[in-house]
């Protein structure tokens, strides 16, 4: 399976609003957005370093992953995370 990186993400976000709504100049405003998207897609070499928090003290392959992913604590029978 196939896992977009940070711009390549942010790409298919700015894609998305592009299809999926209607806006009131319809056909110059999508085209800017599929620009825009064409564009920020193509910026990626331009990441030197990522960071996972905004402090920047952990370094990351990748931070705006396309994947979606589910966390979850089993609770034990004391009612607090184990």
């Amino acid at each position: 399976m196939y896992e977009a990186d940070s711009l390549e993400s942010m790409a298919i976000v700015l894609q998305r609003i592009a299809f999926q709504s209607e806006f009131y100049a319809s056909k110059a405003i999508k085209i800017l957005f599929l620009l825009a998207a064409l564009a920020v897609k193509f910026g990626g070499s331009l990441i030197g370093v990522q960071y996972g928090n905004i402090s920047r003290e952990v370094r990351e392959n990748q931070i705006l992953t396309s994947g979606c992913y589910i966390l979850a604590m089993k609770c034990s029978s004391g009612g607090g995370p184990t």
